[in-house]
């Protein structure tokens, strides 16, 4: 299945609905956006909102989009190759309406750069993204205030950060230190939500893992922070849901393995949107386009 969540913000930034919509995931592109338009209606009609007070519609996605044309030139978890998604949504939604379609690290990271306090203070912003499926680290680069996006359009994607063996391993490691069994261990801590749900309830094993899987996030990161020299590393997405568990793992090793000794300092937060932050950059890039002259 695939998610679709969405949240709607008055014009101050305060938001006022979030929710999470289910859908059967289909490589049929027309029933994906047909379920996002579905979604999006719902939201409005559920808050009582004429679509004419609705100044705009912002959706982050993973994948290259043409932020200029708002076309998905090619999305690896949707299956989506040059679709004219914002072209559909204008006529499904309404021709007058102000659509904006970017990549959903870059649209997290314009949502730090618009809705929050940090975006102000700081000039260049390493945003990660990371979903419970852990199909990819999606990352945004603020440089000197501004997003940056890459010849293509396609900077920031780390494909696979944590494959399926990976996970695989870590259950096993985990079955081995707290001598249970392999096959009982891949059932109950079969992904990040459920494992997640576990160390919730004080579940010893679980919390080791997410912290297993902590070292790999660390590990990346350490890479990119080495870099891009960023100013603050904020973490977004569904792994916000495990800050208390690997916050301070990560802290201490990208601390630890940064090789300028003048960085090691550098500040690592959770996005505040948490899971919706995608969602919430979504509303930033028509903040942005409102506001920006750029």
């Amino acid at each position: 299945s695939k998610e679709v969540r969405i949240v709607i913000l008055k014009l101050g930034g305060e938001i006022i609905f979030r929710k999470t919509y289910t859908h059967n995931f289909s490589k049929d592109n027309s029933v994906l956006i047909g379920e996002l338009v579905k979604s999006i209606k719902s939201s409005i009609r559920e808050n009582k909102i004429a679509i004419s007070d609705v100044l705009g519609i912002g959706i982050g996605m993973p994948g290259s989009i043409s932020s200029k044309t708002g076309t998905a030139e090619f999305s690896y978890a949707l299956h989506f190759e040059s679709v004219k998604l914002k072209k559909i949504l204008k006529e499904k939604l309404g021709g007058k309406l102000k659509i904006e379609i970017d990549n959903d690290a870059n649209a997290g990271a314009l949502g730090i750069k618009w809705l929050s306090d940090t975006g102000s203070k700081y000039g260049h912003i390493l945003y990660i993204s990371i979903h419970q499926m852990f199909s990819g680290m999606g990352v945004g680069f603020i440089i000197n205030h501004e997003i940056y996006r890459g010849a293509h359009s396609a900077a920031g994607e780390v494909k696979h950060f944590m494959p399926e063996s990976k996970w695989k391993r870590i259950i096993n490691s985990a079955a081995s230190k707290f001598d249970g069994n392999a096959e009982t261990y891949s059932a109950k801590y079969k992904n990040f939500n459920s494992t997640l749900q576990l160390a919730e309830k004080g579940d010893g094993t679980a919390v080791y893992i997410l912290m297993e899987a902590s070292k790999e996030i660390s590990s990346h990161l350490i890479d990119i922070v080495n870099l891009f020299d960023p100013s603050i590393i904020i973490i977004g997405g569904d792994i916000c849901d495990a800050e208390e568990f690997i916050k301070k793992s990560i802290e201490e090793r990208v601390s630890r393995g940064i090789i300028s000794n003048i960085a090691r300092d550098i500040p690592i937060e959770f996005s505040p949107y948490g899971s919706y932050s995608g969602a919430a950059g979504g509303a930033a890039l028509i903040y942005r386009n409102i506001f920006s002259q750029n």
